[in-house]
């Protein structure tokens, strides 16, 4: 993989991993492997990232898709931006090169770029705008008629043992960094499905949306990351919004729902209210 894309990807999405520890399945970060993609997933339940990165090559593949995946620490991601930087080139023949491979205790060395991951049957519409489209095909989403509400609850495989990032830019290999994965979980697992469900072709307009300014925030860093623009949309869900950066970032922004009768509905309108008045002597 070229090492600079590897890094955007994992540079996006780290921002969305559990810190609080709530969750502590979600503290990680999932990398799934197609033979031309790589895409990387997160999520703190109130925010959730998906980006990709492009595969060069690819070989010794499983051929069940929910084995060609990998999930690591947080500390372990940092770890690797740290080590793997990617120097400034003209052309991609002269770009950081990044090689991934997974070594099982019981089969031996497995170099991945691995397969297709579909954990469960995820799909999104025929009518999704083709800049959408890679990443999520990378993830496994067919793109169909059918829509369904709810993954299948499906069976997590089993982690590899340890994963080796290898620099491989050179005549040699260069810098080598093994770490333990961690066993699969089924939320980050899920994360596919959910971004394709948000992609439904008939998105509802949400009324007034109550969400804490930190996780917003989330998606300035992801943004950063791609050194693109941020363009937010409903979807089908009042409750969800979807968030895109160029063609390899997609966002999820899951904020409450102000109930009208609420009294908390009643404080902003007369806040509202206020703001009214107040800039109307103004204008």
């Amino acid at each position: 993989m070229a090492t600079d894309e590897l890094r955007k990807a994992l540079e996006s999405v780290i921002p969305h991993v559990d810190k609080a520890g709530a969750v502590p399945e979600l503290a990680a970060v999932r990398l799934m492997f197609t033979d031309c993609e790589a895409v990387a997933v997160a999520t703190n339940r109130y925010t959730a990232a998906l980006s990709s990165a492009s595969v060069l090559d690819a070989e010794w593949l499983t051929g069940d898709p929910r084995e060609d995946s990998i999930t690591l620490p947080l500390q372990a991601v940092k770890e690797v931006l740290a080590l793997f930087k990617a120097r400034k080139s003209e052309s991609a023949e002269e770009s950081d090169v990044l090689r991934i491979e997974v070594r099982e205790t019981a089969k031996g060395n497995v170099s991945m770029g691995a397969e297709d991951l579909n954990e469960y049957r995820m799909i999104a519409p025929k009518e999704v705008d083709e800049e959408l489209r890679e990443p999520l095909k990378a993830a496994g989403v067919e793109f169909t008629d059918e829509h369904t509400d709810k993954p299948a609850d499906v069976e997590e495989p089993v982690s590899p043992a340890t994963v080796a990032f290898l620099d491989v830019s050179g005549l040699w290999t260069g810098k080598r960094y093994e770490v333990p994965a961690l066993p699969h979980s089924k939320p980050l697992g899920r994360l596919p499905g959910l971004f394709a469900q948000a992609l439904d072709t008939k998105p509802k307009v949400p009324g007034r949306l109550d969400m804490a300014g930190h996780f917003v925030g989330l998606f300035s860093k992801s943004a950063a990351a791609h050194g693109g623009r941020i363009v937010l949309e409903p979807t089908a869900r009042s409750n969800v919004l979807l968030l895109t950066c160029g063609e390899r970032f997609l966002g999820l922004l899951m904020p409450i729902v102000i109930d009208p009768d609420s009294e908390q509905a009643v404080e902003l309108k007369d806040v509202h209210n206020r703001w009214a008045d107040s800039i109307g002597l103004l204008a």
